[in-house]
């Protein structure tokens, strides 16, 4: 939890710092205007344009481009913290070149009475802005005295004027340690926030899933866009788990426990999205996150599209059949832990086709993201449709049963691993139209690296 709260407080300070730049960029180029009416009185020949594109070249320039770069590069968030230190002290520097220090050198230290003020006032404001965090603040502090502070006393102290000078060291002083002082306390009560964004993100990930808790606590609001497309739909349910816990309820208890936390840890592995549980039963959906944005109406891209399309079910295809395998695997590996010697079974059922994603119910009082479409109501079908298949073999066993369009995105060698199966004897019920299915079983629940896959 503490490097996940140094990276909230680093990311929050280069955030805040790339506000500040563009801030200062802005005022860099005020102060060419501001500063001639009295830098004129030191120096006659002085023009309103010369001063200007100084600021504007040296000064605002600069400024604007660290921000671009903070808030569009795409380097760490470390090193971004210290460009911008670095860059904030050599852009400081100069501007104190121009026009300023010159004339405290000429014998006119008197004109650090109109600039002191504002050089410490922007101290303060950056420590209490930007608020570097950790050790941050300690390379900054440093940083700003050896680039400008370490600079400005010595040039101070050639102007000849003990008083400004005393003045200078006393008020830069006391702003700089005030600026740590309030900086630190400041990362303190950030450090607070971020500990219990991260407490109650982490609660609600406990119950709302990875992908719903990214969407609300890292505001990515497209994850709860309607959206409609193919995606793999699976439906598991454990066998004749009625039975098995009245005969052990304490023990069954446990394991489903540990089954249940196996499902959610492999369907996060492989990008998943546990859609719903009913008793022991999942529905699980491959390929609804990940979508790119609409962009069919541009001319000429259709066939790169299909080419991506063709990528992302690929994708999700993988990640169906091998979260399936590592599920059944685990199942049979805690079935034989928990009753060593009883065979237990799982089943299951995948189909691929076009679902819609959307929230559904009430705002104002409960609602969730839902996945609808044939094939939420085809897996399940499927899946039942295994004790048919079974029956028929004169066999026991865990299996999958999947649709012929789930198997178009499986390499060839994987697709010959399963075995056909018609059903025009038996159709598929509410699924007539699927007149072959494919399976495949596993031999014994006590071997958990056979995993069991069928697809139609």
């Amino acid at each position: 939890m503490e490097s996940r709260i140094k990276d909230l407080l680093l990311d929050d300070s280069v955030r805040r710092a790339t506000i500040f730049s563009f801030l200062l960029g802005a005022v860099f180029t005020a102060y060419g205007f501001t500063s001639y009416d009295f830098l004129i009185r030191f120096d006659p020949n002085l023009n309103l344009w010369d001063n200007l594109w100084q600021r504007i070249l040296f000064n605002s320039t600069p400024m604007l481009l660290i921000g671009g770069y903070l808030k569009l590069g795409t380097a760490s968030n470390r090193i971004k913290m210290i460009i911008w230190m670095v860059g904030f002290c050599c852009v400081f520097h100069v501007g104190a070149w121009i026009n300023v220090w010159p004339v405290i050198l000429s014998g006119q230290p008197i004109v650090l009475a109109y600039v002191h003020a504002a050089n410490v006032y922007l101290f303060a404001f950056c420590y209490v802005f930007v608020s570097p965090p950790g050790r941050y603040l300690w390379y900054f502090t440093m940083t700003l005295f050896l680039m400008f502070v370490g600079p400005l006393f010595i040039v101070a102290h050639i102007g000849n004027d003990p008083v400004l000078f005393k003045l200078t060291i006393n008020d830069t002083l006391f702003t700089i340690i005030s600026g740590v002082a309030g900086s630190h306390m400041i990362q303190s009560i950030r450090r607070q926030v971020a500990y219990f964004e991260i407490e109650k993100e982490a609660t609600a990930k406990t119950f709302l899933g990875p992908i719903l808790s990214q969407a609300i606590y890292k505001n990515r609001q497209e994850l709860f866009a309607s959206w409609r497309g193919d995606a793999f739909v699976a439906t598991l349910d454990m066998r004749d788990s009625t039975e098995w816990q009245k005969r052990n309820p304490r023990a069954w208890l446990q394991f489903r426990q540990e089954y249940f936390k196996a499902v959610s840890e492999i369907t996060t592995r492989y990008e998943g999205y546990i859609q719903k549980t009913v008793g022991d039963s999942h529905v699980i959906d491959f390929g609804i996150m990940e979508h790119a944005p609409d962009l069919s109406e541009l001319p000429g891209i259709h066939a790169e599209l299909n080419l991506a399309e063709k990528r992302r079910l690929e994708r999700a295809s993988a990640n169906t059949f091998d979260a399936l395998d590592d599920i059944f695997g685990e199942f049979h590996r805690l079935a034989e832990e928990h009753f060593e010697g009883c065979p237990i079974f799982l089943g299951a059922g995948v189909d691929l086709g076009v679902v819609e994603r959307s929230v559904q119910g009430d705002l104002q009082g409960h609602a969730e993201l839902d996945v609808n479409g044939v094939p939420v109501n085809c897996s399940n079908r499927l899946q039942e449709y295994g004790k048919h298949i079974l029956s028929v073999l004169g066999r026991a066993g865990s299996l999958i049963v999947v649709s012929a369009k789930s198997l178009e995105y499986l390499p060839p060698d994987k697709q010959s691993a399963y075995l056909e199966f018609r059903t025009t004897a038996n159709p598929v019920r509410n699924f007539s139209n699927l007149q072959v299915v494919h399976y495949r079983t596993v031999e014994s629940a006590e071997n958990h690296s056979a995993v069991i896959q069928l697809a139609g």
